[in-house]
């Protein structure tokens, strides 16, 4: 009786793994047939390609091109790509200039059969950063988008002014060694296992049958139904894209907003999750801020987006951080080294190109101080030619500065040179009182990571229509913004 069983059981079995077979056979025969699908972006703003280590990146850009930069990262999951990002991309770009690029492997860039990994995706948001962006901008991210936001932010912070992490969870993820993640990238297993995740039924079980529009998912199956779309989404099931980033989240030093749905805490595990990474938060460090947002899950951008960007204005409210219109100054790489060198940074010639956009914000300034080195000048010899300001003595011919007028007198007649005097009294106090304003005016620099005396400070209204005050840094000369009129 056993024997017979037994052969039974193992016929049926056989049976089974044979029709399972043939049905993934089907699957990805039907998967390959129906590969590639149309496939465009419906993100609202211009199009463009960066060329990022021969691969291309295709990116939207919206907003004004005066705004603070703000970067959105999509999740690196299977079907998925910046369109994720198409509810809150619009409102954002209200108030900053908004990019939204589709990462390496997904959507409309380049999926090459590469090596794919979480380094990957941060050098990615590194030099996207510093290529396309060009100046520090915020980072919005999406669950494993926040550790490539997370390590961005800490091995190049001069490149993100602030964070805000959408349902976190893998932040604190081990690369964890299962026998389906052993074989995930097994062409076989690639090539069976991948064409049944890009069904109807998987998208509805990947979104735990929530109502999805038609829309939502022709988006998926496009983006899965591209030639080479596997290669990322079969390495993130595999758990190359996953990295623990805990260390560097606790020493970040920028301005950090985690975003949760209640609907998420209903899970022990994401609830534990959310614990572990309050705990990191070092108090000593700036303040970080968890916001609920109520009848969400993971996805509160997509389900309740006008809550998160609501949430993240009263945030940025709050902390003070790129809410004065106006873009953030690219970084100097003379200036920097001058810093390096405990150089005067007025000693260094600026390219063209650079001087050029530096004018107008440095004109005020040269303006004051070639009047205050004139009017020395004056004192000293009447009879020479008034000075340059201490700018044009170090660069050549930078910009000239006004002259005065001269003044012509009489052997007998000194009143000229006591009303002279006089002026120069009332411009010296002048200079003095403003020089005193200036020195009660304190703000965070990004660039010194501390609050710094603020330099050439004026009265600025923000676009909501609150006071602030705007001038530089008196360490390193980069733009600082601060909330309110002055006291």
């Amino acid at each position: 009786m056993g024997k017979p069983a037994g052969r039974l059981i193992g016929r049926w079995a056989g049976v089974s793994v044979s029709i399972a077979l043939a049905g993934a056979g089907m699957v990805a025969l039907r998967h390959a047939l129906e590969t590639p699908q149309p496939l465009k972006s419906v993100l609202p703003g211009e199009a463009h390609l960066y060329r990022w280590r021969r691969r291309s990146i295709f990116y939207k850009v919206l907003g004004a091109v005066d705004a603070p930069p703000l970067v959105l990262l999509h999740r690196p999951e299977i079907g998925v790509s910046g369109h994720e990002m198409l509810a809150i991309m619009a409102p954002l770009a209200q108030t900053y200039r908004v990019y939204a690029p589709d990462l390496l492997g997904f959507g409309l860039s380049d999926r090459p059969g590469a090596e794919y990994s979480a380094e990957l995706y941060s050098a990615l948001c590194q030099d996207f950063l510093r290529e396309v962006v060009g100046c520090p901008a915020m980072l919005v991210a999406s669950e494993l988008s926040c550790n490539y936001a997370v390590a961005t932010a800490d091995y190049a912070p001069e490149l993100c002014t602030s964070l805000v992490l959408i349902s976190p969870l893998a932040l604190q993820e081990e690369a964890q060694s299962t026998t389906l993640r052993q074989y995930a990238e097994k062409p076989v297993v690639k090539m069976l296992l991948y064409p049944l995740l890009s069904t109807r039924l998987a998208f509805l079980l990947m979104r735990q049958f929530r109502q999805e529009s038609k829309e939502d998912f022709a988006q998926f199956y496009a983006n899965t139904h591209q030639l080479g779309a596997e290669h990322a989404a079969m390495a993130r099931l595999s758990g190359k894209l996953a990295e623990n980033m805990q260390q560097q989240f606790a020493r970040l030093q920028q301005p950090v907003l985690m975003i949760w749905g209640t609907r998420a805490l209903d899970n022990q595990q994401t609830v534990a999750t959310l614990h572990r990474t309050a705990e990191l938060a070092n108090p000593a460090h700036v303040a970080r801020k968890v916001e609920l947002i109520q009848g969400t899950a993971l996805t509160a951008h997509m389900e309740q987006p006008e809550d998160v960007v609501a949430a993240i204005r009263r945030w940025q409210e709050e902390t003070g951080k790129n809410t004065v219109s106006g873009p953030a100054e690219k970084p100097n790489l003379a200036f920097q080294a001058a810093e390096q060198q405990s150089i005067s940074p007025a000693a260094l010639v600026e390219p063209a190109s650079t001087a050029a956009p530096r004018a107008e914000q440095t004109s005020s300034a040269q303006h004051a101080t070639a009047s205050t080195q004139a009017d020395s000048a004056e004192a000293v010899d009447r009879d020479t030619t008034p000075a340059r300001s201490g700018r044009d003595e170090a660069q050549g011919t930078l910009e000239a500065a006004p002259l005065r007028p001269p003044v012509e007198l009489a052997a007998e007649d000194s009143e000229p040179i006591v009303q002279n005097k006089a002026e120069e009294t009332v411009e010296t106090v002048k200079a003095e009182s403003q020089q005193k304003e200036e020195r009660e005016i304190i703000a965070y620099c990004v660039k010194c990571k501390q609050k710094r005396k603020m330099l050439k400070a004026h009265e600025v209204v923000m676009k909501n229509g609150r006071p602030a005050m705007r001038g530089v840094c008196s360490v390193c000369g980069t733009r600082l913004n601060r909330i309110g009129a002055p006291s």
